[in-house]
């Protein structure tokens, strides 16, 4: 049923042409897009910066993420890297674009002719999730060792937990290539 939702989503675009974009890190002023469903609600700029919260079905708000996320690239035979939505690291990049879209926001950044795109999106339904999709492309040509590292900032302060943090579990499940936060 996900999918059916996101399809409807993917029409909803197409009606707005794809989206609002901005194509630097450092706009006058920021393109915020609200991303949400029935269970949960980010608020997320132009560089992936926004609070994440749950939303129960009695009106409590428990924040989940505090303000920021970043996925970090590294070129293993260089050494260097960088952050896809350009914070904080701040390297020079070779064209970076910011897109605001009905249910998603999608960042492109390119560095060392290493192509990035993180799209976020919070599908339809009633599950408090926020999801994230990476594509990494080499336009230089050649074989490459490339990692990637993620970061959040998980706040993890809601009325659902018990004796704060002390109980909160995550874990990576290699089959889904996700990492697990129960709260």
């Amino acid at each position: 049923w996900v999918e059916e939702k996101d399809k409807e989503k993917e029409k909803e675009k197409n009606l707005l042409g794809g989206g609002v974009g901005v194509e630097t890190p450092e706009p006058p002023h920021n393109l915020a897009n609200v991303l949400y469903n029935d269970s949960y609600y980010t608020m997320i700029d132009h560089c992936a910066r926004g609070l994440g919260r749950h939303m129960t079905e009695e009106g409590f708000k428990n924040n989940i993420i505090e303000n920021e996320r970043f996925v970090y690239v590294r070129d293993g035979e260089t050494g260097r890297y960088f952050s896809i939505p350009w914070l904080p690291v701040c390297e020079e990049f070779q064209s970076w674009r910011a897109t605001a879209e009905v249910g998603s926001q999608v960042i492109e950044n390119v560095t060392g002719d290493l192509k990035a795109v993180w799209r976020i999106f919070v599908p339809t339904g009633k599950d408090p999730v926020e999801i994230w999709n990476l594509e990494i492309t080499d336009l230089a040509g050649r074989p490459r060792r490339v990692s990637l590292f993620t970061w959040v900032s998980m706040k993890c302060d809601g009325l659902d937990l018990y004796s704060g943090e002390m109980f909160l579990i995550a874990r990576y499940l290699p089959e889904l290539q996700s990492i697990f936060v129960r709260m």
